[in-house]
């Protein structure tokens, strides 16, 4: 490796160098005087150890305190006067109750007794019940799903 003139000096004691400081010898000023190593003091003794404080005595247990006197239970309210019966509004014509709910109308049972028969389409696995709530609820949100996979490929497609 060539560092452009610079000149190789011996590794083990450069000339220039002021051998008890490590000053460079050429620089103008005297080396600075070496003064002799500060003597070895002896190790501090260590600080003796703090006598360890005398356990605190146990603090005697707090006397429980008495309970207290429970509030002398308040006096119940009389009971409140019964409200009389309200006339009960005659049964209205067409008017029954659901099914598996006690009639309103004392004296009136429910007539309507709804059977519901399972209609089962063998080829779509449709299940079709009498009252066909279900059925269109079904068709529609499967007609909904439908249209909105349309949708989403159209405007996939169209990217």
């Amino acid at each position: 490796m060539d560092f452009g003139g610079a000149t190789q000096q011996p590794v083990d004691k450069p000339p220039e160098y002021f051998e008890a400081t490590g000053y460079k010898t050429d620089s103008g000023f005297p080396p600075p005087p070496v003064y002799p190593s500060a003597p070895e003091y002896p190790p501090q003794p260590g600080y003796p150890p703090q006598p360890g404080y005398p356990p605190q005595p146990g603090y005697p247990p707090q006397p429980g305190y008495p309970p207290q006197p429970g509030y002398p239970p308040q006096p119940g309210y009389p009971p409140q006067p019964g409200y009389p019966p309200q006339p009960g509004y005659p049964p209205q014509p067409g008017y029954s109750s659901p099914p598996g709910y006690a009639s309103p109308y004392p004296g009136q049972q429910s007539q309507q007794q709804q059977q519901q028969t399972v209609i089962v389409n063998s080829q779509t696995g449709i299940v079709a019940s009498s009252s066909g709530r279900r059925v269109k609820t079904f068709i529609i949100l499967a007609f909904v799903i439908v249209l909105f996979a349309i949708i989403m490929i159209i405007i996939i497609g169209g990217l």
